[in-house]
């Protein structure tokens, strides 16, 4: 069974704005709701670039500390020229 637009929520529970509910009736209006995680995808991008925001997430073929990872994520910003680093993960990936 499918929810409607007008009843949907995050994932945590709150509820859409108006805006988000007219953007997701639309889009399955159109029969396009394969395309969302694109849309999801697209937005994040644009809010990062107008709130000076990069995405990025850490991957080390030895485990890191707290340390380090606040190093790298300072080296970033002084590079790119960027109010902050998002770490999308909460924990460093390790690749041995």
């Amino acid at each position: 069974m499918q929810r409607s637009a007008a009843a949907a929520s995050t994932p945590s529970g709150a509820p859409l704005s108006d805006a988000a509910k007219n953007l997701l009736r639309t889009v399955i209006d159109n029969g396009r709701l394969v395309a969302l995680p694109e849309i999801a995808t697209q937005f994040q991008a644009l809010v990062d670039a107008r709130t000076g925001v990069s995405q990025a997430t850490i991957e080390s073929a030895f485990p890191i500390d707290a340390t380090q990872v606040a190093d790298v994520k300072a080296a970033m910003e002084r590079r790119k020229h960027r109010q902050r680093i998002a770490q999308r993960d909460h924990e460093t990936r390790f690749r041995p």
